[in-house]
């Protein structure tokens, strides 16, 4: 892959105030993208499938200039199981509030 490339203050401002799945249709973050599937192999990180690969954002912190560690590669269904876990611990966690 290419150098990194510096993104300006500007550019992320813009970034992040569009609609997010606007924001996942630009060069930017398909550049972003790309360079994690190629850093992961074209594997998911927890099962190792090559099929249905998703990055998904770890933290939206630094929506625009996302650090690597910031995004995980998943195959669709770790990536569909990742947020019903999630949802399913938050669930419990209220029910014993």
């Amino acid at each position: 892959m290419s150098k990194r490339q510096t993104v300006t203050p500007e550019r992320i401002a813009e970034l992040r105030a569009m609609p997010y799945q606007d924001y996942l249709r630009t060069q930017d973050w398909l550049r972003r993208r790309a360079v994690k599937l190629e850093i992961s192999e074209y594997r998911c990180q927890l099962c190792n499938s090559s099929e249905g690969l998703q990055v998904h954002h770890r933290t939206y912190e630094r929506l625009g200039c996302e650090k690597m560690g910031d995004l995980i590669v998943l195959c669709k269904e770790c990536h569909a199981l990742f947020h019903e876990r999630r949802r399913l611990v938050k669930a419990r966690q209220e029910a014993n509030a």
